[in-house]
């Protein structure tokens, strides 16, 4: 279980405007257990949001490169 809630508006918007849109979503801690990794862990969390950014950059540029083939 977690807790998300800007993807379904992200997902709504992007249908009723005819366009296409992608979530990429990160855990950041363990809701069961209580554990954070924001003060534990800080490095291997930035690290994780600098991979993310790259997937995306990466994907968009993909998506963008085939558009206009």
């Amino acid at each position: 279980m977690n807790i998300e809630m800007e993807s379904s508006a992200l997902y709504t918007i992007g249908h009723l405007r005819g366009v296409r849109t992608a979530c990429i979503c990160g855990t950041s801690g363990n809701l069961t257990n209580q554990e954070v990794i924001y003060t534990e862990k800080n490095v291997k969390l930035a690290e994780a949001w600098e991979r993310e950014i790259r997937i995306v950059l990466e994907t968009i540029y993909r998506f963008e490169q085939r558009k206009n083939a």
